[in-house]
């Protein structure tokens, strides 16, 4: 009874009036959900403290100042929570109209990368040289995937149909092939729990969601046993598992963020 009250009130936001304009659009803030407000603020937070805890000691032995890691993130969190306010006061109903053109811009960037415009290091082609910075589609992909498929399931009420749902997977697996192929293997799992959790949302059906589920599966022993995967993602995977397996090197960050929590 909780989670469809939740979800009604999501639905009401934006088409409250006050005054003849939509509540939302006239006053956003007061819709932001303060946990995750203070959630995120927490987090960044933390974060910046252990960005200095983790490099003050190293750069002060460089003769560095301490404190210039630690500036830097301060910086682009400001910058981040500058954003978010922007962002917050946007009513996100009108990214409904920018749901395609921006995923079909994301495969485009995606398909530039593997083109001759492509950035290589290390063994990975996952970026574009833009001037002084270097684009990584795929990250701008995790956010046109997220709205495309909201968008794509928002538009069939109640219970998906197989047909939907298969639409639905085509519209994650396009961009999953061409993240593969940079390799991004890290960004392929993020593709796939979006799919996971916004079949969920949008009211797929067990028996439906168990068949993906148990396919997801078959798919990972399948890759697993062709060795598809390179022996460093491998390294990953089996250092995410167990930290404890290599923990100079794989399981290194794993096993620290461990100690120090």
């Amino acid at each position: 009874m909780a989670f469809e009250g939740s979800l009604g009130r999501l639905e009401r936001i934006g088409r409250e009036r006050v005054g003849g304009r939509a509540l939302a659009e006239r006053s956003p803030i007061r819709h932001l959900d303060p946990t995750l407000l203070l959630s995120a603020l927490g987090l960044t937070a933390f974060g910046n403290l252990m960005v200095y805890s983790a490099s003050s000691a190293r750069l002060r032995a460089q003769g560095t100042s301490p404190q210039y890691l630690l500036n830097r993130q301060m910086t682009f969190s400001l910058i981040g929570i500058g954003v978010m306010v922007v962002v917050a006061t946007f009513n996100y109903r009108r990214l409904r109209a920018w749901a395609f053109p921006l995923y079909f811009a994301g495969l485009a960037l995606l398909i530039a990368v593997l083109s001759p415009l492509g950035a290589s290091a290390k063994g990975a082609q996952r970026w574009i040289n833009v001037g002084f910075f270097q684009l990584q589609p795929s990250e701008f992909m995790k956010l046109a995937v997220l709205v495309a498929l909201a968008y794509f399931l928002s538009e069939r009420r109640g219970h998906p149909a197989a047909g939907a749902v298969v639409g639905a997977c085509a519209l994650v697996l396009v961009p999953a092939v061409l993240i593969f192929k940079q390799p991004d293997l890290g960004t392929l799992l993020v593709l796939m729990a979006l799919l996971l959790t916004l079949l969920v949302v949008g009211g797929t059906r067990a028996r439906m969601m168990l068949v993906i589920i148990l396919l997801g599966i078959s798919s990972v022993v399948g890759v697993l046993h062709t060795h598809v995967l390179k022996q460093y993602q491998l390294a990953r995977l089996t250092a995410f598992l167990d930290p404890s397996t290599d923990k100079r090197r794989t399981g290194y960050n794993l096993d620290q963020a461990r100690i120090a929590v």
